[in-house]
């Protein structure tokens, strides 16, 4: 079973990503599945946005056919729940300040217990050599963003190398 979610300009029903079936892990990880566990593995050693924690970690992917979106079990992403773009909890993260007419404060408070979600975009991996493909992954939690580029081995993807091409604090 593949995991659907939502894509850059199509929808699609989300909701899939918390259906486990019978026998995870009993086909073999299909190639882009490979390389996103390289990424994964090689972005964490840069002391990354990618979280540790129980928060939980919401994909979209872009350039991904339906049928060609990797199942997030395989991947070594993180403790918390993965889900889709359309199952993920709110942030409370913000800038502003929201009063009412009279200046009092209202702005939203977080409910007791809430941690604000990972939000990752990954793009379809990119084979620009015949042993080296290119992954793009925008994470992002509260006010901060980080674009990060990977180049991950074909036959070794635990011989990737990913870096940060944009920090952003917003």
């Amino acid at each position: 079973m593949r995991v659907r979610l939502v894509l850059m300009l199509v929808a699609f029903p989300a909701g899939a990503a918390a259906q486990a079936p019978s026998a995870v892990g009993t086909e073999s990880p299909t190639l882009e599945e490979t390389v996103l566990a390289g990424a994964f593995d090689a972005i964490r050693s840069l002391g990354s946005p990618l979280p540790g924690t129980s928060a939980p970690f919401c994909f979209r992917f872009i350039g991904w056919k339906p049928s060609d979106v990797p199942d997030l079990r395989r991947l070594p992403v993180t403790k918390g729940p993965l889900l889709g773009r359309s199952e993920c909890p709110r942030t409370y993260a913000s800038w502003v300040r929201v009063v009412d007419s009279v200046g009092r404060d209202i702005t939203p408070t977080p409910p007791p217990g809430h941690v604000d979600p990972y939000e990752a975009e990954v793009w379809r991996p990119v084979l620009i050599a015949p042993d080296v493909m290119v992954v793009r992954m925008q994470v992002s939690r509260k006010l901060e963003t980080r674009v990060i580029h990977c180049e991950v081995s074909v036959t070794n993807a635990r011989n990737a190398q990913c870096g940060t091409i944009l920090h952003l604090v917003h």
